[in-house]
């Protein structure tokens, strides 16, 4: 599914941390490549050890831990990406993110690249419904930040409700749709049929772009693309 893929994850300080290492044997296993970057934070959940056993490959906390700052590491980790996903992305984070702020390797990172961007969310109920996060998702999805999540279900602190990160498989899933997204039609028939005016066909195409799949993740493109090529 991720063949060649090469995916840049980014892991913030959270309980959901944990399950970035399941997120990352899933990657691989759908043969992609993972980079990892720890949030200070996150290393009091997870350990870069276990980070590097799972990716086979050097995981970064700061931004003076890249050989060569010189080259602009945090540069090229973008650009040697395919996407970047932050996993867990707490509160704090996706503030970050809304305001530009660099003071670390993973938030520079963000900055500073071109490729798509997800995040999954993964925070109390009550921090995710306050304005000021809902504020930040309304200004991050305007700029083109993808989300996956958050899930509903028991917190870690005992409160139920919107918070829970979404379960690898299906951040895996969203990965995909964003990285492949005409995969999803693959061996799929479709059948259009319209009268003898065009708006039909036209008012069929508005319709299509409504449709949304698990996680927000929009069809939209491949979508109207089958709609062109069955016209």
């Amino acid at each position: 599914m991720l063949k060649g893929k090469r995916i840049l994850l980014i892991v913030t300080g959270g309980i959901a941390a944990f399950k970035s290492l399941e997120l990352v044997r899933q990657i691989r296993t759908a043969g992609g490549e993972v980079r990892a970057i720890l949030t200070k934070s996150a290393t009091e959940f997870v350990t870069p050890l276990s980070l590097q056993a799972l990716t086979e490959d050097r995981v970064y906390s700061d931004i003076f831990s890249l050989t060569d700052e010189s080259e602009m590491g945090h540069i090229q980790l973008s650009r040697n990406s395919d996407l970047i996903l932050v996993a867990p992305a707490t509160a704090n984070f996706l503030a970050k993110m809304r305001l530009g702020i660099c003071d670390d390797l993973a938030s520079t990172v963000v900055l500073a690249t071109d490729k798509p961007v997800m995040v999954a969310p993964a925070m109390n109920v009550r921090m995710w419904d306050h304005a000021a996060t809902q504020e930040n998702i309304i200004t991050l999805k305007d700029r083109n930040i993808k989300f996956i999540g958050p899930d509903e279900g028991e917190m870690a602190c005992g409160e139920y409700g919107l918070g829970r990160m979404s379960e690898p498989t299906e951040i895996v899933n969203a990965i995909q749709s964003i990285l492949q997204p005409n995969r999803a039609l693959l061996g799929k028939t479709a059948l259009v049929t319209a009268g003898q005016h065009a708006s039909q066909l036209i008012l069929f195409a508005l319709l299509l772009t409504d449709l949304l799949v698990s996680k927000g993740i929009l069809l939209r493109k491949p979508l109207l693309q089958l709609v062109q090529k069955r016209r």
